[in-house]
This record gives C-alpha cells, sequence and structure tokens, in this order.
C-alpha cells in the first residue's frame, strides 16, 4: 500500500468520527474492526499511514484508542478546535466522560500551546472558585503526568474511580489534593490510589453573571 489518503482510508477517518458520537468517547481498533468488517491486521496498515499523513494518533499500542488530529477533522470538512470531552467535577469528586456532540473552541490551542491529544472540561462545582475557576468555566487540560506541587490537576481519585480538579501536593507515600474553597477540606491519598490525567492550563469564563460596574 502507498502513502496517500486513499477513499478507503478517507472512509475509515468518516467512520472513526462517526462511531465516536455513537459510543459517546473515543474509539479503539476493535470498534472500527467490526463497524467496517475488515481484519484487524487491515485495519493496522491503513492506521499507520494515516498515522504518518498525520491524520490521526493512536495512544496504547497498535490496538489502542484511536484520535483524529485537527488535520484529520479537517479532510472531513469537521470544526476544528478542542472539543469538549465532558464535564470535570470541582466540588464533589464525579467520572470525567467524554459526551459526543459537544461543541470545539476554535484554535484555543494557539493560545494555551496545547497539543492536539489535549481537551477542555466543563466545571461543575465550586471548589475551585478561589482560583477563578467557576461553575460552567471550561478549563483546558493538559495530557501530561509531570506535575509540580500546587499545580491544578486533574486527578482520578479511589471513590467509584471518579476524576475532580485539585491542586495537588506530594507528602512521601502520600498525596495531598486541595480545593481554592475555604469551607472544602483537603483529601489525602496513598500516591498508589490516585492517578493524575492532566494539568490545569488555563480556562474560559462562561455563564457568569455579568457585574455591575460599581462593583
Amino acid at each position: 500500500m502507498t502513502g496517500k489518503l486513499t477513499a478507503r482510508r478517507l472512509n475509515i477517518l468518516r467512520r472513526a468520527v462517526e462511531l465516536e458520537r455513537e459510543l459517546e468517547r473515543n474509539v479503539n481498533t476493535g470498534d472500527l474492526v467490526l463497524a467496517l468488517g475488515i481484519t484487524k491486521q487491515t485495519l493496522s496498515e491503513h492506521l499507520s499511514v494515516l498515522q504518518e499523513l498525520g491524520l490521526l494518533t493512536r495512544r496504547g499500542g497498535r490496538y489502542g484508542l484511536i484520535q483524529l488530529t485537527q488535520e484529520g477533522r479537517a479532510q472531513l470538512g469537521e470544526p476544528l478546535g478542542l472539543r469538549i470531552l465532558g464535564c470535570i467535577a470541582a466540588g464533589k469528586p464525579r467520572s470525567a466522560e467524554q459526551t459526543a456532540g459537544d461543541p470545539s473552541v476554535d484554535r484555543l490551542q494557539d493560545l494555551l500551546r496545547l497539543a492536539d491529544d489535549d481537551y477542555l472540561l466543563r466545571v461543575e462545582g465550586e471548589s475551585m472558585i478561589g482560583a477563578g475557576i467557576h461553575p460552567g468555566d471550561l478549563v483546558a487540560v493538559h495530557r501530561t503526568t509531570e506535575i509540580l506541587d500546587g499545580e491544578i490537576v486533574v486527578v482520578l481519585v479511589p471513590d467509584e474511580n471518579c476524576a475532580t480538579l485539585k491542586r495537588v501536593y506530594r507528602d512521601g507515600e502520600h498525596v495531598r489534593l486541595e480545593s481554592d474553597h475555604p469551607d472544602l477540606p483537603a483529601m489525602t491519598y496513598h500516591a498508589s490510589e490516585v492517578e493524575i490525567q492532566g494539568r490545569y492550563a488555563g480556562h474560559i469564563a462562561l455563564r457568569r453573571p455579568r457585574r455591575s460596574a460599581r462593583h
């Protein structure tokens, strides 16, 4: 096979986007194999070419998650920009799930120096209002595990595998998660119990009541 964007490969990109919306999550090779009726080996060969062309990325090996790049989405006439994947708790932790059909924000990554694999989450709760992050705001998240003490992170905590937005501090074998709210206590876990999914990179204030110019 040649390294070109053929009609068949374009259809693979299109089906990946359709499945992403139908399943409300990122798709993997198994999803596409079932949808397209081809073997894993054949699909993997096409995906390798598409990856070389810069039209998609793969995480977790040859048969892991598949995500179209901005260039890949442009080939399908998709809106460019970072997708809004769902909500992030800034109060009681809850599951951080992708929501299909949410809008995208055009070229925000240029402003915040984000990569195609980074994403947006909509804030629920008031635990980070001291940092200026309010309910309804969008936070940009950089996928990384390289975190400094005091940085705001998206972190999975033990309770039902939930995710929350907190400041993180390491203390030996333990991790302390702190809110930016005076009424909310810190949460401490053993380091093995938590999983940092990304670092806060900035946010956009949305749905916030306007204040009088006198305040």
